[in-house]
């Protein structure tokens, strides 16, 4: 039981703190690593950027600070 509850609440509170997501137009956007952005009211720094060129879109995943 301790596995499962431990594996929960890991899954739980990474979700807090840390956000995938997938941001459309490069050219509206300038984003790099250690970014500062503002979701929902939230800051995040940015800890990957994944520039896809053909969708025209960031795929980013940012850490709550």
């Amino acid at each position: 039981l301790q596995a499962i509850v431990t594996q929960y609440l890991v899954d739980f509170y990474d979700a807090k703190w840390e956000i995938d997501m997938t941001i459309d137009s490069l050219t509206k956007y300038n984003l790099n690593l250690y970014n500062k952005i503002r979701i929902k009211g939230s800051t995040y720094a940015v800890t990957e950027v994944e520039r896809d060129y053909i969708n025209d879109e960031y795929k980013i995943k940012a850490w709550l600070i």
